[in-house]
């Protein structure tokens, strides 16, 4: 690409069509990989984002310099597909950015006298279409999203992930594509040279998340600061899918086989009290609705240790459910962790 059409991207105020890649600066010399969300299978491997050696490579060291350090700055990182053909424009891919350098990661908008080498993994996911059209970036936000949707994916269809996208963008960005709607087109068009007063994100937790990707940190501790940035710990009718997947199993089942409900959390069992917190059976409409709200409410008035004391048996007179480090008590532990 020339540096006639990157300032010509740039002067719309967009990556018209390219994709720039950005902890807490520009990451250039970093590796591209696009795998097919659900598969894993790599569509596209081994291109590089645009680092000073590349830029120059390209356009010259008169180009480059002529630039000056600001606009420099604004051309590393970028990046743009050889063939987007290969892209279904439906399908959901995973873009992971691996290795590179942070060419400004104190902040200041000037190139730094020593690049900051990424020793993690950045990404972003993005359905064929938007790989196909370019102008988006893989930024922390997109991390974010990732790590707060990526336990999920198997149980998600491919609408219900674009609910749970469009659900965190409102906690990461505000309406950077002006649609007057703020969804996650905006949290993959957000760009921090571009857009930073568009973010809602809180900028110590964004820089928190950032800072554990370029370390390298272990990924259950890139989750942890990505899921400081948002209020709850799992996007929007997560639980109520993982209700509906496996948890109504376990509530279901014959008391003979650990089950809460029938003949007994039920209404008229010998464990069900006149409260908001009795569950209804699978034979009432949108039970997994009002299930998962009983024990969210339960969990948000009494504690997830109250319910899992009373499946071990502790002060249960229905005695033990599930032995705790069973494989019934742990899938009911980390649900409840969720609510």
């Amino acid at each position: 690409m020339k540096i006639a059409h990157y300032l010509l991207a740039f002067a719309s105020l967009g990556l018209v069509a390219c994709e720039q890649v950005q902890l807490n600066g520009p990451i250039g010399g970093a590796t591209i990989t696009v795998t097919e969300l659900r598969s894993d299978d790599s569509i596209v491997s081994g291109e590089m984002t645009d680092d000073p050696a590349a830029i120059i490579a390209g356009q010259g060291q008169q180009a480059y310099d002529d630039l000056g350090p600001v606009a420099q700055l604004w051309f590393l990182g970028l990046h743009t597909f050889t063939d987007s053909s290969v892209f279904v424009p439906t399908t959901w891919y995973l873009m992971s950015v691996s290795g590179g350098a942070d060419y400004d990661a104190d902040k200041n908008s000037v190139i730094d006298a020593q690049a900051t080498p990424v020793n993690g993994v950045v990404h972003a996911i993005v359905t064929g279409a938007q790989l196909k059209a370019s102008g988006f970036s893989v930024t922390p936000l997109t991390e974010a999203a990732y790590q707060q949707v990526k336990d999920y994916i198997a149980l998600l269809n491919d609408s219900q992930l674009q609910a749970a996208l469009d659900a965190l963008a409102p906690e990461l960005v505000g309406d950077v594509d002006a649609s007057e709607v703020v969804d996650y087109t905006d949290v993959i068009k957000w760009n921090p040279i571009l857009h930073a007063p568009l973010a809602v994100a809180d900028s110590a937790d964004v820089g928190a998340l950032a800072l554990s990707v370029t370390v390298g940190e272990p990924d259950d501790s890139v989750q942890a600061k990505a899921a400081a940035l948002f209020t709850d710990k799992a996007p929007a009718g997560v639980a109520e899918l993982i209700y509906a997947d496996s948890i109504s199993d376990i509530i279901d089942a014959p008391l003979g086989s650990g089950g809460c409900g029938v003949g007994c959390h039920y209404p008229g069992g010998s464990g069900a009290v006149a409260s908001d917190n009795d569950l209804v059976p699978t034979s009432t409409a949108d039970f997994v609705a009002l299930n998962t709200d009983n024990f969210r409410m339960l969990v948000e008035t009494k504690g997830a240790a109250l319910v899992l004391n009373k499946v071990a048996g502790i002060a249960h007179a229905g005695g033990v459910r599930h032995q705790p480090g069973s494989d019934a008590y742990e899938a009911l532990e980390d649900w409840l962790n969720l609510l």
